[in-house]
This record gives structure tokens, C-alpha cells and sequence, in this order.
């Protein structure tokens, strides 16, 4: 979890690793990175996402199952600011996939509220379930 942009309680940085324990044990090496940025310069908030979750090499190497939760402060579209979330393609043509933007769209309430901790913890949680659905 790498939050730059400084808006993350230490409670909802410790709830992200203990769900990242959880998901490691039970479901095949999964990770939830979370990252908070102040703007993501001349790239698209996915762009931004996708190349983060990248260089992150987020959950297990050999099922590349790890997912990625982006909140950028400052966006040139969205006044408010914009989220994303992106996965491996270990989640390709699964639940996971088809509900990614759904996931995402979680945290609009709590993001608009500026309540980036609560939009994160609801989303993470909103993933992590979702994984476990895919390991069964």
C-alpha cells in the first residue's frame, strides 16, 4: 500500500494487510495493492493503474492474480477526483473481470464524501469477496 497523496488512516492501511494475509493463505497468493496518487501526469487514470499494478508485481507470479485500487486526487475529467481498479490477468474471464468497474464504483459515495479511507476499506472488502468467489 503506497499511499502518496496522504489521505489513508493507519487503521485502513492495517485493514488492507490483514485482508492481504487472508487472501495470500486462502486463495492462491491474491493481493489488494492499494495506491493513492495526487494526479497521474499525462496518463489516463487505467493507464496509470495498469502500469502501477505493473511495476508492483501484485499477488502470485505464476497465477498473476493480484488487483490493484487506484484514488487520484487530481483529474483533468472528473472534478472530484477519479479511482480505478485493474487486475492480472489471472482474473481474466472471470467474476472478478466482468464486476471490475461495478467494484470500482463502490467507492463513489464514500469518494465524493472525501472519506478515502471508508471508500477504500468498502472496495477492498467488495474485492476480496469477490476473489474468494473465484477460488471458491
Amino acid at each position: 500500500m503506497v499511499d502518496d497523496a496522504n489521505i489513508l488512516s493507519s487503521s485502513t492501511k492495517t485493514a488492507i494487510e490483514n485482508l492481504n494475509a487472508q487472501l495470500t493463505q486462502q486463495c492462491e497468493g491474491a493481493q489488494i495493492g492499494v495506491l493513492t496518487v495526487d494526479y497521474t501526469g499525462s496518463l489516463s487514470t487505467e493507464d496509470y493503474a495498469v502500469q502501477a499494478a505493473n511495476t508492483w508485481g501484485l499477488g502470485s507470479s505464476s497465477k498473476n492474480n493480484g488487483v490493484l485500487i487506484l484514488l487520484v486526487m487530481e483529474s483533468p475529467i472528473y472534478e472530484d477526483g477519479d479511482y480505478y481498479v485493474t487486475y492480472g490477468n489471472g482474473f481474466r474471464n472471470t467474476t472478478l473481470e466482468s464486476q471490475a468497474s461495478a467494484l470500482a464504483q463502490t467507492m463513489e459515495g464514500d469518494f465524493v464524501n472525501r472519506d478515502y479511507s471508508d471508500a477504500v476499506i468498502t472496495c477492498a472488502n467488495n474485492v476480496a469477496d469477490t476473489i474468494a468467489s473465484v477460488y471458491g
